[in-house]
């Protein structure tokens, strides 16, 4: 079933925390985890591994291809070069393991002109489609706290878990999280579809089924969030 139809009752909500959601990261982490679980228990989440890092790749760019498909810390997931008549215009790598803060380990897909607001010297630009893949243990879908969710868990593409969260659709995946920010249900409904692995962790077929969360954390350090 379409994200879109699935989550109809959602809509006007999903405008709205779409708009939030771009921002900046204060939404995600006052909303989104919250620090704590609907019990009032402290989660705990996984320290990044390696050194922190941020860079920025375009398609044109020299070893742009070589870098996506020998990716290896985690599964990858694009909608190719071009969708719905946007291109993918860049990429973006951050990994970032604070003692205090929120732990980031991301590989983004920039797809579309950069929008802006009507006083982009305040907030900026959006894309028409952003795609972030993560690993599944940073954020498990029990870490979505029940206010930043627009609607219940879903199913898409056979097996993976989904849910409409922080402005965008969240999906877990294997041991990946994509999050999708578009700007419209429709969009986020074709990106779903479109979904195919880049680096070989997955499905490379848009008929594949996406694979069911794999939700062993096991490898991962474990540290009370926030961080204490």
């Amino acid at each position: 079933m379409p994200i879109s139809r699935f989550f109809r009752p959602a809509r006007l909500i999903f405008m709205l925390a779409a708009f939030a959601a771009v921002i900046g990261g204060f939404f995600l982490a006052t909303t989104v985890f919250g620090g704590h679980s609907p019990s009032g228990a402290e989660y705990s989440r996984p320290k990044s591994s390696g050194p922190s890092t941020h860079f920025t790749m375009r398609p044109e760019d020299p070893g742009f291809v070589d870098f996506l498909t020998d990716f290896s810390d985690f599964p990858i997931y694009w909608v190719g070069d071009e969708i719905n008549g946007l291109s993918l215009d860049y990429i973006a790598r951050n990994v970032f393991s604070p003692e205090v803060g929120i732990t980031t380990n991301t590989l983004t897909f920039f797809y579309g002109e950069c929008v802006f607001r009507e006083a982009p010297a305040e907030g900026g630009c959006s894309r028409p489609l952003t795609i972030v893949v993560e690993p599944y243990c940073l954020v498990p879908p029990e870490m979505i706290a029940p206010e930043a969710a627009t609607a219940g868990m879903a199913r898409v593409r056979d097996a993976a878990d989904a849910m409409m969260a922080g402005g965008g659709l969240r999906i877990w995946t294997g041991s990946a999280t994509i999050k999708i920010y578009a700007s419209s249900l429709e969009l986020i409904d074709d990106a779903t579809a479109a979904l195919v692995s880049v680096n070989g962790l997955g499905p490379s077929d848009t008929a594949d089924a996406l694979p069911a969360p794999d939700r062993d954390c096991s490898e991962y350090e474990m540290v009370p969030y926030p961080a204490q």
